[in-house]
């Protein structure tokens, strides 16, 4: 029995000098300002992982924060701070689940039990790039909204891409630097996607910051199978149309047709820099689409680019919408080109629909357009399929919104 005591006495004093030089360790890292995640792991790994309960770890790491100098304990059962850890995971979840999503990512970084818990699912992430910072955007009213300087804007990045809970609908990179500064930003973002552990889950992709054939350089890192929407556009159209050679284009078109990610998705909205872009490729390469939305100018042979959509209209088996803009022709002549079989149905003097029936097909289209200042020749045509979904174009406005 003595015997019994006497190593009782001495395991719980073993155990209750561990308690300090943890606590000690814990108070030693505080001081240099290692986070407590960091502070998790160094525990793990000197101590073993159950040396201490996160709880426990939490409350002292906080308590020497704050200033505590102290390793004695002054707790009782009775008295014991209740904190968010204490919380069942789904309670936890529950709370954290009404924060804007910036903080909601904050609270992931915490440690990795707030990790598992916390839902990043979100409409967007915006990335607008500067020439010295980077602004992440979470809502579409750019409250929610958090500002990283560029010395540590692409590691911070890289982490809220890497969540395995992150789920976007849109991931859109923006930007207000030149064409030169937005090339050398798309290798950064490269090096950075590069590095990532998993594919970026995202249902949209948009840019208006790079060349069409810097798609070969994002959606590799974009899953398949959940990326359904590409929207590529220059918001330094002319800019970019003062360059002295063209953007190859066809080159890049049979380079994505290797990958997974192009050949699944559903829509695509791009401008092109030169007139010829779109007559360069062959139509079957957009067969898998069912909306395309051409913004690029509109080559001078009008019969070309017609006879190239009345093509893809006849025989893409998928396409619901098309949608292409400069043109410098008006409406009965468009229609024209595209078949004599149209018919088109006036309502007045400028305003109309033409019918087209696809033969030998159970396809049939509604062509309309905007008109450009002159109210004369078309600015933008619009063909949709009649029983297509009618949120693919919306009138008068662009698939995306």
């Amino acid at each position: 029995m003595l015997d019994f005591l006497f190593c009782y006495f001495f395991l719980c004093k073993d155990t209750t000098d561990i308690e300090f030089v943890i606590r000690k360790f814990i108070r030693k890292n505080v001081k240099k300002g290692t986070s407590i995640e960091e502070v998790d792991k160094k525990i793990s790994e000197k101590f073993g992982e159950d040396a201490i309960a996160y709880q426990e770890l939490d409350y002292w790491y906080y308590q020497f924060y704050n200033g505590k100098r102290s390793l004695k304990d002054k707790r009782s059962p009775s008295n014991s701070p209740r904190e968010l850890l204490d919380l069942p995971n789904e309670m936890i979840a529950e709370i954290i689940s009404k924060l804007p999503i910036s903080q909601r990512l904050d609270l992931a970084k915490v440690s990795y039990r707030l990790q598992g818990v916390t839902d990043l699912r979100t409409e967007f992430m915006d990335v607008i790039i500067t020439d010295d910072s980077m602004k992440l955007c979470f809502e579409r009213t750019f409250v929610d909204s958090v500002f990283l300087p560029n010395n540590n804007a692409y590691q911070e990045l890289r982490k809220i891409l890497n969540n395995p809970k992150l789920k976007l609908d849109q991931l859109i990179f923006d930007a207000t630097t030149h064409m030169g500064t937005n090339e050398q930003q798309a290798r950064k973002i490269e090096r950075m996607l590069q590095t990532l552990d998993q594919k970026v889950h995202t249902t949209a992709f948009n840019t208006n910051m790079f060349h069409f054939k810097d798609l070969l350089i994002f959606l590799p890192f974009l899953k398949p199978g959940v990326l359904e929407v590409i929207k590529v556009y220059h918001s330094r159209l002319n800019e970019a149309e003062q360059l002295d050679e063209p953007e190859p284009f066809l080159q890049t078109i049979q380079k994505l047709q290797e990958l997974d990610q192009w050949n699944q998705i559903t829509c695509l909205d791009f401008s092109a820099k030169y007139p010829q872009t779109l007559v360069t490729c062959p139509v079957d390469y957009f067969f898998h689409l069912e909306v395309l939305w051409f913004q690029g100018p509109i080559c001078d042979k009008f019969d070309v680019i017609l006879s190239w959509i009345t093509e893809f209209l006849t025989k893409s088996p998928k396409v619901e919408a098309f949608v292409a803009r400069n043109f410098a022709l008006k409406f009965p002549e468009i229609c024209s080109l595209i078949s004599s079989e149209i018919v088109i149905k006036w309502t007045d003097e400028f305003a109309g629909r033409a019918i087209f029936k696809i033969p030998d097909a159970d396809k049939v289209f509604k062509i309309s357009r905007e008109w450009h200042d002159d109210r004369r020749n078309v600015a933008e045509l619009v063909v949709e399929k009649v029983g297509a979904p009618s949120h693919l174009i919306p009138a008068g406005q662009s698939i995306f919104v």
